[in-house]
């Protein structure tokens, strides 16, 4: 998931408030604790003989936890995963690699064949953040400069865990339906696995597509969920402003990029001002110019993103930076170098598969413990991609602790694995609904 969010610095947390979460929607965890137990509940749908396994999938996750692979490095992930799935009974030949170090497995019923064919996907990340840990207390640390900082490896934990209780049910479910495991890289960057994914072909056939992200804002047991946008585009910028270097006793012999690059900023002020009211945020925090105190540089660069949840603001948004860089380029006599780069497009959910998992998160968590939570957020997902091919819709499931607020992307972050019995079974309850299945 790219976020704003904690920020680890020599043990200290600070804050960059991009991505606001209002003091109400933070007040939402005292109205949103589930009815689940944190000392796990228990629940019905595995037998004695289940494949489901809850020790050895922790001991998947915190295996995966220590040893965290940034995007298209999940090799040994990779490995990891496909070793699991033959575990449970998976084929080989089911088993398909995808986007290099992705998979795509396909699990058939094996009952007689009835009503209409289905095939579904479901999607986890599973890649690390490249950030380095803060959590001496566990035994399971990242030391390695990646981290699971964002809770990729309990998401690929409880899919391994839908397949466990999956397989147990296999015999009852006919063979003209199909679940598609989605496991993918590169969420996190530099390039977008979904992306990849798809264009090997790992939404052939497939009719419906799901994914979901912890969110520590709210507990176990407490699912989000609404139709249209549910996270936002993000464009990221890049902007270098070219001007001349030189000695710093004689400024009139220099163009300098830095003032040059000050009068940018108040003209990009004035356009946000005109953007004022809006479904967007942009926001430039990084400027960096020259290396010695005594030396004009030839060059300032500045870095930002622009998040929105409007199809076009960013194009519109654009236009207006590039009439101000003009103006600029005019007035002072530089040249500017400008990447406007759409990084993932809005995660936009289809109103009626929004609805379903809205529909089935009631029946299984409960009424009370189903909304929308932080939604639509301001992070972005490339989960985005697939919803641009196929309907479908990506919810949030709370994973927070009573104890412990640490959200995503800081560096003292641990997925809660109070999380991956419900999370597996949720998925078990979603995929029987969309198949069109009665057991």
């Amino acid at each position: 998931m790219i976020r704003i969010g904690k920020l680890c610095l020599q043990n200290k947390i600070s804050f960059r408030i991009e991505n606001i979460i209002q003091l109400q929607q933070i007040q939402q965890i005292e109205n949103t604790i589930s009815p689940f137990k944190l000392n796990l509940p228990k629940y019905k749908m595995s037998s004695q003989n289940s494949k489901f396994d809850i020790n050895k999938l922790i001991k998947f996750r915190r295996n995966m936890h220590l040893n965290p692979e940034t995007g298209f490095k999940e090799f040994q992930t990779q490995q990891n995963i496909k070793e699991y799935l033959l575990s449970i009974g998976i084929q080989e030949n089911q088993i398909k690699v995808c986007a290099q170090t992705g998979l795509v497995v396909d699990i058939r019923g094996q009952a007689p064949s009835e009503g209409e064919d289905r095939l579904i996907a479901f999607r986890a990340d599973i890649d690390a953040l490249s950030m380095k840990e803060d959590n001496p207390h566990l035994e399971y640390q990242s030391t390695n400069g990646a981290a699971h900082m964002c809770g990729h490896d309990g998401h690929t934990t409880c899919l391994l865990g839908f397949a466990s209780l999956y397989m147990d049910i296999l015999h009852k479910i006919p063979q003209n339906k199909v679940i598609r495991l989605l496991f993918q890289p590169s969420e996190e960057g530099p390039e977008s696995g979904a992306f990849v994914m798809i264009q090997d072909g790992c939404l052939d056939q497939v009719q419906e597509v799901y994914g979901f992200h912890n969110w520590p804002t709210h507990k176990v047991g407490y699912l989000m969920v609404k139709p249209g946008p549910v996270m936002s585009e993000v464009t990221v910028i890049n902007l270098t402003i070219i001007g001349k270097g030189g000695h710093g006793s004689e400024p009139e012999k220099a163009n300098d990029p830095v003032s040059a690059a000050v009068d940018f900023h108040i003209k990009f002020r004035k356009i946000q001002e005109k953007y004022k009211g809006r479904q967007y945020v942009c926001t430039l925090p990084t400027f960096n110019a020259g290396e010695r105190f005594n030396v004009f540089p030839d060059k300032a660069l500045l870095t930002g993103t622009l998040r929105s949840f409007e199809d076009g603001l960013s194009e519109e948004f654009k236009k207006d930076v590039i009439q101000a860089l003009e103006e600029l380029k005019q007035e002072r006599g530089i040249n500017y170098q400008l990447n406007w780069r759409i990084y993932f497009p809005a995660t936009v959910n289809s109103e009626t598969e929004a609805n379903h998992v809205e529909r089935v998160a009631k029946q299984y968590f409960g009424e009370a413990n189903v909304g929308i939570g932080i939604m639509p957020a301001r992070a972005s997902e490339d989960f985005s991609f697939y919803l641009k091919e196929r309907p479908g819709a990506f919810f949030f499931l709370g994973s927070g602790r009573i104890e412990n607020d640490t959200m995503l992307h800081d560096c003292h972050f641990d997925f809660n694995e109070d999380l991956i019995n419900p999370g597996s079974e949720f998925w078990v309850k979603l995929a029987l609904d969309r198949l069109k299945v009665n057991l």
